[in-house]
């Protein structure tokens, strides 16, 4: 059997066409339903909240795992930063140190 085709149009694409329009409204009006009520924002909250766990979870797990093969975590670097800031504020303070006794020395005649 033959589909007879006139200026490119096959038979069959208007009812189709409106199935598939008939079956998107229905289904945009459900999905607006599904979305509009509480259930939804409680379900969208408690994937969220399990999400940020997961992530907390994850970054302990990678912790542990460079802890074990002997590497530097985050955590380490940051400490090691941390104590990096402490040791340039007590070099910074020497230094002022120095050059107040430097001048004193200028000022007195150099003797010592």
């Amino acid at each position: 059997m033959t589909v007879p085709f006139t200026a490119g149009d096959w038979p069959m694409v208007a009812p189709l066409r409106q199935a598939l329009v008939d079956a998107e409204k229905a289904m945009s009006s459900s999905m607006e339903q599904l979305v509009d009520s509480k259930g939804f924002t409680e379900v969208l909250g408690q994937a969220a909240e399990n999400l940020v766990a997961l992530t907390t979870l994850n970054a302990g797990v990678w912790d542990l795992v460079l802890r074990n093969l002997r590497m530097a975590g985050r955590a380490d670097v940051d400490r090691l930063g941390q104590r990096l800031n402490q040791i340039e504020d007590k070099l910074e303070v020497l230094l002022q140190e120095l050059e107040r006794l430097g001048d004193d020395r200028a000022q007195t005649g150099g003797s010592a």
